[in-house]
């Protein structure tokens, strides 16, 4: 994950699953959920849960967790997801994908198409 934007859009797609989901209405109320634990146990939460790289955005966090994700960045995020593709910008992106062997991870699937001989 590159910058501190793209980490917290990613927990706000984890943590608000159960959401998009429809099992509960408020992400919070998933009791299986990081989110929830945070918020109704915060000491069980210290002992449990890795401590963020960058501090949680407590002032609107829950409003925005508890709002839809825009189709675009749902898309974007699903398929970094599906493809195991690292998820920040495009220069961040081509520049871990090639540090780290990754170029699988933005080819499309499938095999390539074939040319045709004349």
């Amino acid at each position: 994950v590159d910058k501190e934007q793209y980490f917290i859009q990613l927990m706000k797609y984890i943590e608000a699953n159960a959401l998009r989901s429809k099992l509960v209405k408020k992400a919070e109320d998933w009791p299986w959920g990081s989110l929830h634990i945070r918020k109704k146990y915060p000491a069980l939460a210290r002992k449990l849960l890795s401590k963020w790289p960058v501090d949680i955005p407590l002032s609107n966090y829950l409003d925005e967790i508890n709002s839809p994700i825009p189709e675009n960045q749902l898309r974007v995020m699903r398929r970094c997801v599906k493809k195991g593709m690292p998820f920040g910008n495009s220069d961040w992106t081509s520049s871990i994908v090639k540090k780290y062997g990754l170029k699988y991870t933005v080819r499309s699937s499938g095999r390539p198409g074939c040319s045709k001989a004349k």
